[in-house]
């Protein structure tokens, strides 16, 4: 078969800050009052807005209606337009102006604009009100893993307009294009296509382009045209210009654009200034990208736009922070996940030099009717309309996930292969649609790891498959990653592909030296991420790849170890990195990378048995030398931007330092240790805890409690029998636990017949246990593509003993509060002799307990 090779060449604009000499554009972000539809009285907020704290603390989030209203104090000019930009209301909004409709908008994530005139008292007060929604029945995304905040979210605009001006359209287009007809060798030939809104019926305009090189002319035309009452829309082909320096993410080179609609007599109507960049793109015979005529792989990471207990309501600062932060980690490539974003990350992207693939929130299963199939398409005509002219942008995203929800919404097998032909054909369309407005860029689709889009046909729609490939987190073995892209790839070696997602959860409180698939703790983050990223790196059939997600975010309906969290993320949603964001950036950046792996678990109380511990070092650089306490370690060699020592460490606190001799570089950290063992005959002051059922380490950032993995009895405490409670393959639940703060303590536990001995003198203890009944028959969630039920149908009745006397007797904790919610026991105990054993034996079912914990009196 011929390979195909496509070569696209473009000139790209952004019309991102519009600065304009006669017409008027300010901010409306202050002063409105916000009501949202539970609240009895108004309050004073500014824009940006959401109004979804509650995103974070219950999947039963707010999902309705808010009325955002404010007086409109400027001063009317006769013979003037006005307009509203809103550049993001999530996810309906409906504009009053003096009580009259004066616009509506349906999708959340693209801008649009709203005239007033028809309602404005040019003689006295204007009430502007918006209605918000953020339901969204027939609006994308009808699912997804991420939470639906509602709000005015982004930055509103108030547009005092001239009788002749720039046409603002219905895709919230600014009227003017300029396409790339030829670029080569630093020459560029290109098309100037405006739209003009006109209220003149006759008489002679001027177009003025501008090109500028750091403030100084490269190049200037002069168009004239007839006015006329109406659209005007017009065309003019450019001559060539010479000198053009190409943009890439090694050397983002931006020009200044200026264009200015002025009349016969010099008077000017209306401009813009702005950045643009120009360059190439193709995919090569290799199916690798080609920028400017060179081989690219795409390396990066995935964003979701919330941020904290801001949410999305972010400032353009924080949009560019963002953007900084991945360029910093050495990446180049974003996937704006799972929606159109900000104007201003794209302005970063742009400036810092990062590939874009940019998509609709076409997300997880189609609404196969006409009016979610229009919004849809709104939705992608407004996407490119606003955003073709990034220079950063590369790949239109059109679908993420289309069928994963299909098995859980639609019943039958019929019903079903007919839900796949229509997301087939409706991919085709958007397909249609999006090569019909920018056949410059190409377009991608991105699949859960099943083989049904192969067999439906819709993984032959776009230029570019991505894969979103989580073996080794959802599915059981990392190996298996490698496997599937290698049949894919011989399946289909005329196939553009790009991992588009992988990734692992990771809890900065859960840590251990035996990580393992679904622990969430910090280290099975890293091992998976240092396996995938060789790999996508080294395989030339991969255009790239993708991390999931640069930033933990927001997903409401999510539970795992951080109900209502996905924290997959490279950095913690406070923007802070954590340790697995420098092995990517070991793996991605050209610059020296040198980190030593101990910030997310800088205080360690542990087991005496896990005295060696791993301390890992993320680089680029061939050879780096350890030293403790100022005492030469010894040298590894860095292979996968990791290089590692297993080491034995002293109690108390312990002084790293790496060194790269031939980079003249080092750093510093400080590691403290603190080992608890019951053989001494003494509890620590603050007593111990068992986080029953997991081999990991939980420390609580709540109370700096440190909870030890559950160990067999060694030295004088732990277990005996039993084992830990399993579903198929993984360990506990991932279900979140109700009256809590504490989910993974609860979400193991040890099952069976077993016993805890403790080593303790004679005395008085505070004794606590923790139960958690996990036999919950709820449904899976749809991304844990592996998730099992418990079908056992044991639900724990069970006898406890202290030293042989009852002590909890035909216990039964889902009897008293139920499946998955937390119940605690205090006891004040007495032990009259040394040592300390706790059984736990079954009645009926499986005797349990998720934690427990030893205080002295």
């Amino acid at each position: 078969m011929e390979k195909k090779v496509y070569l696209f060449i473009f000139f790209l604009l952004s019309w991102p800050a519009i600065l304009s000499a006669q017409i008027g554009r300010q901010s409306m972000n202050s002063g409105w009052y916000f009501q949202r539809a539970d609240q009895e009285a108004a309050e004073l907020v500014n824009l940006p807005h959401h109004y979804n704290e509650d995103a974070y603390t219950t999947s039963k989030y707010f999902r309705g209606r808010a009325v955002y209203s404010k007086n409109l104090t400027f001063q009317l000019k006769a013979g003037k337009d006005y307009e509203l930009e809103f550049e993001g209301v999530n996810s309906q909004a409906e504009v009053y102006l003096n009580e009259v409709l004066v616009g509506s908008h349906q999708g959340g994530y693209t801008s649009f604009f709203v005239p007033l005139n028809k309602a404005l008292n040019f003689q006295g007060e204007n009430q502007l009100k918006v209605v918000v929604e953020n339901t969204n029945k027939d609006i994308p995304p009808l699912n997804g893993d991420f939470s639906i905040f509602g709000g005015i979210y982004r930055s509103v605009w108030l547009h005092e307009l001239a009788p002749v001006h720039f046409l603002h359209d219905t895709y919230g287009g600014k009227g003017v294009q300029l396409v790339t007809t030829h670029l080569e060798g630093g020459s560029l030939e290109a098309q100037l296509n405006v739209k003009v809104a006109s209220k003149m019926k006759s008489g002679k305009m001027r177009l003025a382009f501008e090109l500028l090189d750091e403030g100084q002319m490269i190049f200037s035309r002069n168009y004239s045209f007839k006015a006329h009452q109406g659209i005007i829309d017009r065309n003019w082909d450019l001559p060539t210009i010479n000198g053009i320096t190409l943009w890439s993410p090694e050397q983002p080179k931006r020009y200044t654009v200026k264009v200015r609609l002025l009349d016969a007599k010099g008077e000017v109507y209306d401009s813009f200034e702005t950045k643009t960049g120009f360059r190439t793109i193709a995919i090569g015979p290799s199916n690798e990208l080609i920028l400017n005529g060179k081989p690219l792989k795409l390396m990066g990471a995935s964003r979701h736009q919330d941020r904290g207990r801001a949410g999305i309501a972010l400032s353009a600062k924080q949009h560019q922070q963002d953007i900084k932060i991945m360029k910093e980690m050495g990446a180049n490539f974003v996937r704006l996940g799972h929606y159109p974003q900000s104007s201003a990350v794209l302005e970063a992207c742009d400036a810092l030099g990062l590939l874009v693939w940019e998509e609709i929130p076409m997300v997880d299963i189609l609404g196969n009717n006409e009016i979610f199939k229009e919004n849809t398409r709104q939705a992608l005509k407004e996407m490119v309309a606003q955003h073709r002219h990034h220079p950063s942008i590369i790949i239109w995203g059109l679908m993420n996930e289309p069928i994963i929800q299909v098995p859980y919404r639609i019943k039958g097998k019929e019903a079903q292969q007919a839900h796949y032909r229509a997301t087939k054909e409706f991919g085709e369309e958007l397909q249609q649609i999006c090569k019909g407005l920018d056949a410059s860029r190409f377009t991608a689709m991105a699949f859960h790891g099943s083989q049904l889009y192969n067999e439906i046909g819709i993984a032959e729609v776009p230029d570019i498959v991505g894969w979103n490939l989580y073996q080794g987190w959802y599915g059981e073995h990392m190996e298996d990653f490698e496997q599937f892209i290698e049949k894919e790839n011989q399946k289909y070696p005329d196939r553009p592909m790009i991992i588009s997602e992988f990734g692992a959860g990771g809890d900065r409180r859960l840590h251990s030296t035996q990580a393992e698939a679904f622990d969430f703790s910090i280290e099975y983050q890293q091992e998976l991420l240092a396996y995938y990223l060789p790999i996508i790196q080294e395989k030339d059939y991969l255009m790239g790849g993708a991390i999931w997600n640069q930033f933990d975010f927001s997903s409401a309906l999510r539970q795992e170890s951080m109900p209502h969290i996905n924290n997959k993320g490279l950095c913690y949603a406070d923007r802070s990195p954590k340790d697995v964001y420098y092995l990517a950036q070991a793996l991605m950046s050209k610059e020296p990378v040198l980190h030593l792996a101990v910030h997310d678990w800088s205080n360690r109380v542990i087991w005496p048995q896990d005295s060696v511990q791993e301390i890992k070092v993320f680089s680029n650089l061939p050879e780096v030398d350890l030293y403790l306490n100022q005492e030469f370690v010894g040298s590894q060699k860095v292979q996968g931007g990791v290089a590692k020592w297993q080491l034995p460490l002293a109690e108390g606190p312990q002084q790293l330092e790496v060194r790269a001799e031939q980079k003249s570089i080092s750093k510093k950290a400080e590691l403290n240790i603190r080992y608890v063992k019951c053989d001494s005959g003494k509890l620590p002051w603050n007593g111990i805890g068992i986080n029953a059922g997991s081999t990991a380490y939980y420390h609580s950032s709540e109370d700096d409690f440190a909870w030890l993995a559950d160990y067999p009895e060694q030295e004088g405490m732990g277990h005996q029998g039993g084992e830990p409670y399993k579903r198929g393959r993984r360990k506990g639940t991932t279900a979140a636990i109700k009256g809590t703060i504490h989910d993974p303590l609860y979400q193991t536990k040890r099952i069976g017949e077993f016993s805890y001995y403790f080593d303790l003198p004679a005395g008085q203890y505070e004794l606590r246990l923790l139960f958690a009944d996990l036999q919950f028959h709820g449904p899976p969630l749809a991304y844990d593509l592996h998730a099992q039920k418990d079908s056992s149908g044991k639900v724990g009745n069970m006898n406890v003993l202290l030293n042989g006397e009852p002590l909890l007797q035909d216990f039964s904790p889902s009897a008293q509060v139920g499946g998955n919610f937390a119940l605690e026991k205090i006891f004040n105990v007495q032990i009259g002799e040394p040592g300390l054993l706790l059984e736990f034996k079954p009645n009926k079912g499986s005797a349990f307990v998720n934690a427990l914990q030893l205080y002295p009196k």
